[in-house]
């Protein structure tokens, strides 16, 4: 019997050139002391400066040809995580990245990618980087004021009406049924 994992990628979709980039998969599903791995081509003009393997049983393998960066290892929980970094591109575009394969087999058409990499502009739809509401409302609008309710006068004053009139229909009762001497 095969048990498919389930495999996901987490990144940004935009950063500032430069920017430090993490990329995190994380697999579940894993059936313990079974072998994983993760198969990722990471765009030529970017360089991974640190990577790391959680839930992995020892050291994992972590190999690079080309571009191709590739980890495998010996699941130590059902679920584990490759993370790696890097500096964004300083040359503005769009970049493309692909893992090619999993293992054990997981459904990966949902991990292709595409990171942007712009200068943050006022007024690009995006809050971002410095923007606030300040210094960008157009990107980053200022939060609706909460206007707070007092309690209404009127409410009060009809509070207090019902009030008094309980009291004199309480005491009229009371009076009627105290027999006459």
């Amino acid at each position: 019997m095969v048990i498919a994992a389930s495999l996901t990628r987490d990144m940004p979709n935009r950063v500032s050139p430069g920017e430090e980039v993490t990329v995190t998969f994380s697999i579940s599903g894993m059936e313990v002391g079974k072998e994983a791995g993760v198969s990722e081509i990471v765009p030529g003009e970017i360089t991974v400066k640190e990577q790391e393997v959680e839930g992995a049983e020892g050291t994992p393998n972590y190999q690079v040809v080309d571009k191709n960066h590739k980890w495998a290892f010996k699941a130590a929980s059902s679920s584990c995580s490759v993370e790696y970094k890097f500096n964004a591109p300083s040359e503005v575009g769009q970049y493309n990245f692909d893992a090619v394969y999993a293992l054990p087999p997981a459904n990966i058409d949902n991990i292709k990618s595409t990171l942007t990499v712009r200068v943050i502009t006022c007024g690009d739809g995006y809050c971002e980087g410095d923007e606030n509401s300040d210094n960008c409302e157009a990107d980053c609008p200022k939060p609706a004021e909460k206007v707070e309710e007092k309690p209404s006068v009127v409410g009060w004053v009809i509070v207090a009406v019902i009030v008094v009139v309980g009291l004199i229909i309480y005491f009229a009762v009371v009076k009627k049924k105290k027999p006459a001497e």
